[in-house]
């Protein structure tokens, strides 16, 4: 039969080549599909049950967005931590300067408000006191 093929033509025997070809395939596929025919009896609930690539994108997206809102919310909540803190820190300075003001008016037997207007006031004076002797000066050096 093989030493008939290689008399013939090249066309017939490419052609007798592409049969026998077809003809193994064909076989092929049907034991294999034979043998797998359990796997697709039930090929209808596992296509339902399958995960559908938009799904997955749309969990994805979903996941980044409350990670996103979670992390949001900590730093505002840790901003509000900070200025309560802040605001602890001013009310206890202010306790401090209040205290140190008490003891000092205390010790000292007058208001920190009234020495600070007596030092005002001396600080006038010895201004009105440098004006006066620049002009005693400017008289003096005018009557030479």
């Amino acid at each position: 039969m093989l030493n008939k093929l290689r008399k013939k033509s090249e066309h017939t025997r490419i052609a007798v080549a592409v049969i026998v070809a077809v003809l193994v395939t064909i076989v092929v596929v049907f034991f294999w599909a034979w043998s797998n025919s359990g796997r697709f009896s039930d090929s209808k609930e596992i296509i339902k049950d399958d995960v559908k690539p938009f799904g997955i994108l749309k969990e994805s997206i979903s996941d980044v967005f409350g990670d996103y809102k979670n992390q949001r919310a900590e730093i505002k909540q840790e901003q509000k931590d900070k200025e309560s803190i802040v605001e602890q820190y001013i009310e206890e300075q202010s306790l401090i300067e209040s205290a140190a003001y008490n003891e000092f008016s205390d010790a000292y037997g007058f208001d920190i408000e009234e020495r600070n207007d007596a030092v005002e006031a001396t600080e006038a004076n010895d201004n009105e006191l440098d004006e006066f002797e620049m002009l005693q000066g400017d008289e003096n050096s005018s009557t030479e």
